[in-house]
């Protein structure tokens, strides 16, 4: 009785969990060595970090008790995320600059909900 082999790789994911297409994009080895130093400060494969600078970031107005004062700040969560982490009851970090430096916090729950709403109203 010949056994069956096992598959090389990754499994297949569920229909609408995989990317739609494979995009073709040179780069040159400098800007490769840029983009992957960027994904790696940023905790990001390459591929993780290229979608989420296309996306583009999000900003809320959100208060800083650093600063005391309601401010822009970044949302740490890639824009392709977001919904799902809004979805969750995981946290969200979010960051802005300030003049003593980078000023970093959780969203609390009430941050979390005036997100929720924009997200469902599209405005995110």
């Amino acid at each position: 009785m010949r056994q069956k082999k096992t598959k090389v790789g990754r499994p297949k994911l569920p229909k609408g969990e995989a990317k739609g297409r494979i995009v073709p994009v040179r780069f040159t080895a400098d800007d490769l060595k840029v983009i992957a130093a960027k994904a790696k400060a940023n905790n990001q494969t390459v591929s993780h970090w290229i979608r989420s600078t296309i996306m583009g970031p999000t900003n809320v107005l959100t208060h800083c008790n650093a600063c005391d004062k309601t401010v822009s700040a970044l949302v740490m969560v890639p824009p392709a995320e977001l919904i799902g982490a809004l979805v969750q009851s995981g946290s969200i970090r979010v960051m802005h600059t300030a003049a003593d430096g980078d000023h970093v916090w959780t969203l609390n729950d009430l941050e979390k909900d005036n997100l929720r709403k924009l997200a469902t109203n599209g405005q995110l």
